[in-house]
């Protein structure tokens, strides 16, 4: 006899919503806002953003840690890569925000590249 097992592997809830990239769908109105309104206080949050490309994708949900440096948060980043069929496991960074002018860019060491979540402009 055989068992067939199959592990659901599930990225934690973005209270903010999910980010709509340049290039990308649409995100949810108002979630960059609501993200870098976060990251100058460190309260609370997480954002999704989605990177799709032919035959797989890329979900990250970052969450920022409640508490510390305001304007220099700790953000823990879940990442999964979903391909035809099922999705990749989750996996888990270290990093850390900084609120700029531009929106909040997210650093994590030792990936040398950074993500940098711009708000909506104003209509």
């Amino acid at each position: 006899m055989y068992i067939w097992v199959q592990a659901t592997y599930v990225l934690p809830a973005a209270g903010c919503g999910l980010w709509g990239m340049p290039g990308q769908p649409a995100g949810t109105p108002g979630a960059a806002q609501c993200f870098t309104a976060a990251s100058r206080t460190c309260a609370a949050a997480g954002v999704r953003v989605h990177w799709q490309g032919v035959e797989s994708g890329t979900d990250a949900v970052y969450v920022i840690r409640a508490g510390g440096t305001p304007g220099r948060c700790q953000v823990t980043a879940y990442s999964q890569v979903r391909s035809i069929g099922f999705p990749g496991q989750v996996k888990t960074m270290a990093c850390q925000s900084s609120v700029t002018d531009a929106g909040v860019t997210i650093s994590c060491p030792p990936v040398p590249t950074s993500l940098t979540i711009r708000p909506e402009p104003s209509r």
